[in-house]
């Protein structure tokens, strides 16, 4: 009775000890997979099909979330997300279809890493489309503790 009791539990280690290093083995390979970063396109890069006619800007832009990876963030209080609008394209660039909303809307779209921040367009602003892609910023200092602050 014990010796059996002993070689169900040698058996089982050896299946747990198994199992551990396969687990470990796969969440090797998965993690050794490319990240996004190296992946990042540009807009103009990124192309959509769509077709609206007299739907509201929040309506465009939901549906533009959703083809792409890029969220849309605006201040409600500067932008009316309920004007209308007419987009119709077909597999075109998104730097496209935003500078043709531009256009119609005086909108200004700029885009800063997966975000596309949307603002009304002022005289002097330039294009009403912009991207800024993966700025690099050198950082330095001296890391202090609260009590050598005072």
């Amino acid at each position: 009775m014990n010796s059996r009791v002993l070689r169900q539990a040698m058996r089982m280690s050896k299946l747990i000890l198994y199992g551990v290093f396969l687990q470990s083995l796969l969440c090797s390979i998965l993690v050794a997979s490319d990240g996004n970063a190296q992946k990042r396109k540009s807009i103009e890069e990124v192309y959509i099909s769509l077709h609206h006619e007299d739907a509201t800007l929040k309506k465009v832009l939901s549906d533009i979330t959703e083809m792409t990876d890029f969220k849309f963030a605006f201040e409600n209080s500067k932008v009316n997300l309920k004007v209308k609008v007419n987009a119709d394209a077909h597999n075109e660039s998104l730097a496209n279809v935003l500078r043709t909303l531009s256009k119609e809307k005086s909108l200004r779209f700029k885009r800063i890493n997966s975000n596309i921040f949307v603002s009304a367009l002022k005289s002097g602003d330039g294009e009403g489309v912009s991207e800024e892609l993966g700025q690099s910023v050198e950082v330095s200092g001296k890391v202090i503790s609260k009590d050598e602050n005072s």
